[in-house]
């Protein structure tokens, strides 16, 4: 793409509330869903690169020249072929996707940040909950870094005994 002047999209995509499908129904149900997700995937992704980076956690490399419009269209694709139900071992299930989106090169030149963006518009589509698509946005990249510069900050206090706990009673007039 940059030898051509040319445009690409990587989603990460993870399936929502997959833990509760292997702690409820074990790991071979749970095997046997994500066999059908990506099935059910590959059939909409057409030619796009699909990669499993493992767990429920999926990548996909779309080409083209048509950016973002025809990673939108995949998504809703995606998304639309995960709404019938899965039988898996006697079992019916639901499934849904949430997926974050990058373009290059607007939104990363190198892979790894272009899949970090990737990764952080994911997070943000799991915050706003099931079957959700989220586009990068620069925004989204200051807000994980200041969460995780918190987290640190967090955690350095804590293990510098810099942290004091106060009770303050609260009473509700009434």
């Amino acid at each position: 793409a940059d030898a051509t002047g040319g445009s690409f999209a990587a989603l990460c995509i993870d399936l929502d509330r997959f833990k509760e499908v292997n702690d409820v129904f074990g790991h071979s149900v749970g095997d046997g869903l994500l066999c059908q997700v990506s099935t059910r995937m590959r059939e909409a992704a057409g030619t796009a690169f699909i990669a499993r980076l493992g767990g429920d956690e999926f990548t996909i490399i779309l080409q083209g020249s048509c950016q973002p419009e025809a990673t939108a269209i995949l998504a809703e694709r995606l998304l639309e072929a995960m709404s019938p139900e899965f039988e898996v071992e006697g079992q019916r299930l639901r499934a849904s996707l949430s997926i974050g989106i990058a373009i290059y090169p607007s939104d990363g030149t190198s892979a790894t940040t272009l899949l970090s963006n990737a990764d952080a518009a994911l997070y943000r589509a799991k915050e706003d909950g099931p079957g959700t698509i989220r586009f990068f946005e620069a925004e989204m990249d200051m807000r994980l870094r200041e969460r995780h510069a918190i987290q640190q900050d967090l955690q350095s206090a804590i293990a510098l005994g810099q942290l004091e706990l106060y009770y303050q009673p609260q009473a509700t007039i009434g």
